[in-house]
């Protein structure tokens, strides 16, 4: 897999669990912001937000961009609402021998599972809640 697919698959990967966290682009870049700067200066937040909005749309094969939708990534798994989810952070090991389309596949059916399983946690606490 070339840099730009793993690149495009990192930006779908950061916009899926955002959507999972109920996270808007906006809110996560803030946070990144704030994480990786030591001061509030709201004229430097808003050109953040603008360039992580581009990182996460733009194709790319830098190995820069790369390295920081991966950091991205990282902070997003240890941010509060991705935790408070129970969700599993995502790991993908590359076999040479599995086509890209198989493997969007599995990410795909992995997705649903996670999906069906919050939805049963959801309906488990929503029938206990009402027991009670």
């Amino acid at each position: 897999m070339g840099t730009d697919q793993k690149i495009s698959q990192l930006q779908q990967e950061i916009i899926d669990g955002l959507n999972r966290c109920g996270l808007s682009v906006k809110a996560f870049a803030e946070y990144c912001f704030l994480e990786e700067t030591d001061h509030d200066d709201a004229t430097e937040l808003a050109k953040f937000i603008e360039k992580f909005k581009k990182q996460l749309k733009r194709s790319s094969s830098s190995p820069r961009i790369h390295a920081t939708l991966e950091r991205y990534r990282e902070i997003l798994f240890c941010h509060r609402d991705y935790d408070r989810k129970g969700t599993l952070p995502p790991r993908i090991v590359a076999y040479p021998e599995v086509g890209d389309d198989f493997r969007r596949s599995m990410a795909r059916t992995s997705i649903a599972i996670d999906e069906a399983l919050e939805k049963k946690a959801r309906l488990a606490e929503e029938k206990s809640f009402l027991e009670d």
